[in-house]
């Protein structure tokens, strides 16, 4: 009799749960996934630029969405490839294969970018900038599992004005996948892998009436006396634009166009993200997105962001620009998809593919250590070092990605163990002034790392792909130039991005507990009641946990 009741309560449970889990399936499910990827954008700019942010924007999201402050990236290097692939995939570098914007291929002996196909034709152009797929990934995406899900029923649409921002989102299933074509061409082009030809739509947009209307006076939002960076447009850490001499507002677009690779300026205003919203409603539009019962999946790129954050630095006045007009586009964009799909029938989240770090220089003028790492330095007398004790004509093949690869080839044909041979390197690399820290393929591959920068050396590091040492510069040393923002690294200021989801199956909370990049994926295929990506790692954020 005991047996019965509590077989009868434990039915009695188990029907309420289905009946919930049905009701909510109907009720709350999204129409529409929304995947809003910033690029370059650090944590602290929805605190600091705060102030002055829209009700409509940034701070819709942040009170009433999921805001996660403690959000880091979990692996280096900490770039646009590499970051774009771990948010859809939910797994690291060492699992998809993306382990920077471009790598050394030892087998071709030439360096691989990230997206280039070149079995794949252009779409939209004869350039070969429209050969371009997402070959180089090794594991599903979240979308690619949507689609897999619901046999193909699900549309699915990427897009940035960067290519591997936007293939490196849609996966290999995607319907289709729009990048911008700059220089002199000015549009929106695709490549064979996805379409034979443009959409219609796409060809009315590229009209170049419609492009050249984009290339309009970058002027202040806002009052400049409001503005809180602190660091004037006069300074030695800005590089500008061609053909003006001073780095102040306003910046007549129109007329630096021919200086600046034509189109090419559009990457770097914040226009360029202003005609990436734009292209993407009229997909929505177009497409039909999130109109009938069956999930669609949207993911778009804000790529001008990081084009400027390069050219001016996080520290200026035009960075600060950029995001109180980006805020004032995802206003629009927030009531835009309120209109044509719904209040409730879209879930949309917002994050970064990196960071980035104050310029060296304007440290340095703060007190602050900072330094400028010449690679080429450290090359060229590694190389003459072990030349001359192994006599090796090119002992080091490549430095990519602070990964240095070795010409193991001919160390092998003279007999010499490559462990040895990288503990040499390393042991020599540890010498040197401007070196942090060094890891050898044996180490990174054999030992456990739980946390900290040696974790995040192991999670980017692929056994095929990655090179045989990898080491690491010391806080704010870059190899870059004395102007402009960098990033690539695994410290804080580099790793440290926004989180947020919003609309359809997320209650409002701030949680301060750690979140990391590889835990978006996961946490969609859970909202979705989908197979989890083949290689995802991350876990499942509690983004429901206030619904009733």
């Amino acid at each position: 009799m005991k047996r019965f009741f509590f077989l009868v309560l434990f039915l009695v449970a188990i029907s309420a749960f289905c009946q919930s889990y049905e009701s909510r399936q109907t009720t709350e499910s999204p129409a529409l996934v929304v995947g809003i990827v910033v690029d370059q954008m650090r944590f602290d700019y929805l605190s600091k630029f705060y102030p002055n942010f829209s009700e409509g924007g940034f701070k819709r999201l942040m009170t009433t969405g999921a805001f996660f402050k403690n959000h880091h990236i979990n692996y280096v290097p900490t770039v646009t490839a590499a970051g774009h692939a771990s948010i859809y995939t939910g797994c690291g570098p060492g699992v998809h294969g993306i382990i920077g914007n471009a790598w050394y291929d030892r087998t071709t002996g030439e360096k691989i970018y990230c997206v280039h196909n070149d079995q794949v034709n252009p779409v939209g152009t004869t350039s070969p900038s429209g050969r371009k797929s997402p070959l180089h990934l090794q594991v599903s995406t979240i979308s690619d599992q949507l689609k897999l899900a619901t046999q193909n029923k699900s549309k699915v649409i990427s897009i940035a004005l960067k290519d591997r921002a936007a293939i490196l989102s849609g996966g290999f299933k995607a319907d289709a996948s729009y990048w911008f074509q700059a220089k002199t061409y000015g549009k929106w082009i695709t490549s064979s892998y996805y379409q034979e030809k443009l959409p219609k739509w796409v060809l009315e947009f590229n009209e170049r009436k419609n492009i050249n209307s984009y290339l309009k006076a970058w002027e202040p939002l806002y009052p400049l006396a409001t503005y809180l960076n602190t660091t004037t447009s006069h300074n030695a850490f800005e590089r500008g634009f061609i053909g003006k001499n001073t780095k102040d507002f306003p910046y007549a677009i129109d007329s630096l166009a021919a200086t600046n690779q034509f189109y090419s300026i559009l990457r770097g205003t914040p226009h360029g993200n202003t005609m990436t919203f734009d292209f993407v409603k009229k997909a929505i539009q177009e497409e039909a997105l999130g109109k009938d019962s069956v999930v669609d999946f949207l993911m778009l790129s804000c790529s001008a962001t990081d084009y400027i954050g390069h050219n001016f630095g996080v520290d200026s006045v035009e960075l600060e620009d950029t995001y109180y007009r980006l805020d004032k586009d995802l206003a629009d964009f927030l009531q835009y998809l309120d209109k044509e799909v719904g209040k409730g029938r879209y879930l949309l989240f917002l994050t970064s593919d990196h960071g980035a770090g104050h310029v060296s220089g304007y440290l340095r003028s703060q007190k602050i250590p900072a330094s400028y790492f010449k690679q080429a330095t450290y090359r060229n007398a590694l190389s003459a070092y072990l030349k001359k004790k192994y006599q090796i004509e090119k002992p080091v093949l490549s430095i990519t990605n602070q990964q240095i690869y070795l010409n193991t080839k001919e160390f092998v044909q003279k007999k010499l163990e490559l462990k040895d041979i990288r503990k040499e390197v390393a042991f020599w690399l540890r010498k040197k002034p401007g070196i942090e820290q060094v890891f050898t393929k044996e180490q990174i591959e054999n030992r456990k790392f739980y946390n900290g920068m040696h974790s995040k050396i192991k999670q980017g590091y692929h056994s095929k792909r990655s090179g045989d040492i990898v080491y690491v510069l010391p806080s704010y040393s870059v190899a870059y130039s004395r102007t402009g923002s960098a990033h690539g690294s695994g410290y804080t200021y580099d790793s440290h991005i926004p989180l947020l989801f919003y609309g359809s199956l997320v209650s409002p909370k701030i949680y301060d507990t750690p979140s990391y990049a590889t835990d978006v994926a996961t946490t969609l295929a859970a909202l979705l009641g989908i197979a989890l990506p083949d290689g995802a790692t991350g876990e499942v954020l509690p983004v429901t946990e206030n619904l009733k």
